[in-house]
C-alpha cells in the first residue's frame, strides 16, 4: 500500500529540516514499514545534499528498509540514493546513465 507525503507533492522548495521532519517521524511510526524515494530534478547545493543524505543514512538506523527508485537521474540523485539499502532503476534510466556516464 502507497501513502503519498503531501510533502512531496508540493511547488515550494522543501528543507532539510522538512526531510529531517519526515524521516524521523517515519522512523517511530509503527504503521511505516519503509520508506520509498525518488529523488528527481535536485537543483540543491551539495551542502544541504550532505545534511539528506546524513538523515537518510539516521533513518537507516530504525531497522526500517529505505529504497530509492531512480529515474533519468544525475550526479545529485545518485548521491542520494547511495543513502539507501536497495537502489532501483527502470531500463531506460539504467540505459541513459550507461550512455550518459563521462568516459
Amino acid at each position: 500500500m502507497e501513502f503519498p507525503i503531501p510533502f512531496f507533492d508540493q511547488q515550494t522548495p522543501s528543507t532539510v529540516k522538512d526531510v529531517w521532519d519526515l524521516l524521523r517521524k517515519a522512523a517511530v511510526d509503527s504503521r511505516i514499514k519503509a520508506v520509498v524515494f525518488e529523488p528527481r530534478g535536485i537543483s540543491a547545493g551539495w551542502a544541504k545534499l550532505e545534511e539528506i543524505h546524513a538523515d537518510l543514512e539516521q533513518f537507516r538506523k530504525s531497522g526500517k528498509p529505505l529504497v530509492a527508485y531512480l529515474k533519468g537521474p544525475g550526479t545529485r540523485e545518485y548521491y542520494l540514493a547511495t543513502a539507501a539499502d536497495h537502489i532501483y532503476m527502470g531500463p531506460k534510466s539504467f540505459w541513459m546513465s550507461k550512455v550518459c556516464a563521462p568516459r
